[in-house]
């Protein structure tokens, strides 16, 4: 079969959904010998160009989110035409309003918080998605989700089968493991990042589901009890924070905020971090709290959604609102070695049942029932 991947999401600065379509794009090509795929992206140094083939998405003067729905609409379908694309896979959630006939279509949704969760995000994108969800459920073929969590949440809202609804558990990239930083390594990372010596950190998307403003009450009651040591904030500023950096400015270095950084400097400040915190109120998955625990460092996470699901008992996990358990419990790894050290290993076993190469074979297996 011709199978058609909608990667264009790698062609922007990566998130957590690029993230997870990288790890299946490295995967394929171990995994499936049958098949033949095509990808729409416009860089081609991302995939291996010996096993896939490259269908470049034309630009556009016209801003990003209207050419994207122009181009899923109108163009792509016209592609898999003219490819003759048995089955189009993409994990942008959305669909083209009409189905494309002759050529099933699978599309990965990790969760549905604009329906759960109606108060994190803004109206305007509560009724975009309002309209065209049930439009993309109507016609998906399979509707691949990140957790039992998600799968039952989605039937909750949505007249959906649930053979309709298949889990793969998605998995952090190899990249994020344990290492020995050489000195100058460690000081190029502190100067290029302003980075204090030591530090918790947390790695994710800016918004309001976050609970963000929870890692700013910790980093206070940290300083109250006469604790110095700051949280860094990475992520791109998503809903209802665009003043995250003036808040960051604010908070006499208790927060300090980094907007963006390299995909070869993440992995290594995971390992600079004395711990990881995830205070989140709503996750479909949480890929950031695996990727600590592959670089060894504790998480200390709530207990919300598919959280418990995910992490199992190798996170600390607590209540996203109580601050005060957070900072006990932040108190403890600093006070207690074994306790840190028990929660580092016990972090580093689990992340080895998220494999990319399992996700990878899982995906394929779908594929193939489509035939």
């Amino acid at each position: 079969m011709k199978i058609g991947i909608d990667a264009r999401v790698l062609d922007r600065k990566m998130t957590g959904v690029g993230r997870y379509l990288k790890n299946l794009i490295d995967g394929i090509p171990k995994i499936d010998l049958e098949n033949e795929y095509y990808v729409f992206i416009n860089d081609e140094t991302l995939i291996d160009t010996k096993f896939y083939k490259r269908i470049p998405v034309k630009d556009s003067w016209l801003p990003d989110k209207i050419y994207s729905a122009l181009w899923l609409n109108f163009i792509l379908p016209s592609e898999i035409k003219k490819y003759k694309i048995d089955v189009f896979f993409t994990c942008n959630i959305l669909l083209p309003f009409l189905k494309i006939r002759k050529t099933k279509t699978i599309t990965v949704v990790h969760d549905i918080i604009q329906k759960a969760k109606k108060e994190f995000y803004p109206i305007s994108y509560r009724i975009y998605l309002g309209i065209l969800l049930p439009i993309t459920f109507r016609n998906a073929d399979v509707i691949i989700t990140a957790s039992e969590f998600s799968k039952s949440d989605i039937v909750r809202f949505y007249p959906i089968t649930k053979a309709k609804l298949q889990v793969i558990y998605t998995s952090a990239e190899k990249k994020f493991q344990q290492r020995h930083l050489s000195t100058a390594e460690k000081a190029d990372l502190h100067t290029k990042y302003n980075l204090p010596r030591k530090f918790l950190l947390y790695v994710g998307v800016i918004e309001k589901r976050k609970n963000i403003s929870g890692l700013f009450e910790i980093a206070n009651k940290l300083e109250n009890d006469n604790i110095t040591i700051p949280i860094v904030v990475i992520g791109r500023q998503g809903f209802g924070y665009s003043d995250i950096q003036q808040r960051a400015e604010n908070s006499n270095g208790k927060i300090i905020y980094i907007n963006f950084v390299s995909d070869e400097d993440l992995p290594k400040i995971y390992n600079l971090a004395y711990l990881f915190l995830f205070p989140s109120f709503y996750e479909g998955f949480g890929i950031p709290p695996i990727e600590a625990m592959q670089s060894g460092i504790p998480v200390i996470s709530s207990d919300t959604t598919s959280l418990p699901e995910v992490l199992g008992d190798a996170a600390v996990l607590l209540p996203p609102n109580n601050i005060d358990r957070f900072v006990e419990e932040i108190k403890k790894m600093f006070s207690d070695s074994k306790y840190y050290e028990e929660y580092k290993l016990k972090g580093l076993e689990h992340a080895r049942k998220y494999d990319y190469i399992k996700s990878s074979k899982q995906f394929v297996n779908t594929i193939n029932k489509l035939k």
